[in-house]
């Protein structure tokens, strides 16, 4: 049950979408109320499936002005969180402890959100 400080945001996922018509369906996400635009980034090692790489966040950032959140399902985020922060995510989900030198190398301009691995 939600109280007065909580909120529901709507996230949709791109890895749902016809990537024959990504941008369209981006801006259709957009135009429905969603609060941001979810990123699943998969590597084939963390999890069995490959998903997208940085380069698809600005290719769709002209069809919505929401932000983007990043859902990095790989066995070494810390290889891509750089690119994805360039490329203009708003914000990154990670599923392993991030050494401290690369929230530092983060700029302030983006969002991060570090969700840890719990036992």
């Amino acid at each position: 049950m939600l109280n007065n400080t909580q909120s529901i945001k709507i996230a949709p996922s791109i890895l749902a979408a016809d990537f024959a018509q990504l941008g369209k369906q981006v801006k259709e996400a957009t135009e429905s109320g969603a609060d941001s635009i979810h990123i699943d980034v998969m590597d084939g090692h963390f999890v069995p499936n490959i998903s997208i790489g940085s380069m698809i966040v600005p290719s769709i950032r002209s069809w919505s002005d929401l932000p983007f959140e990043i859902h990095m399902m790989v066995s070494e985020p810390d290889k891509y969180i750089k690119d994805f922060v360039d490329a203009g995510a708003n914000i990154i989900t990670i599923h392993i402890e991030l050494p401290k030198i690369y929230i530092e190398q983060l700029t302030t301009k983006n969002n991060l959100e570090l969700k840890p691995y719990c036992n």
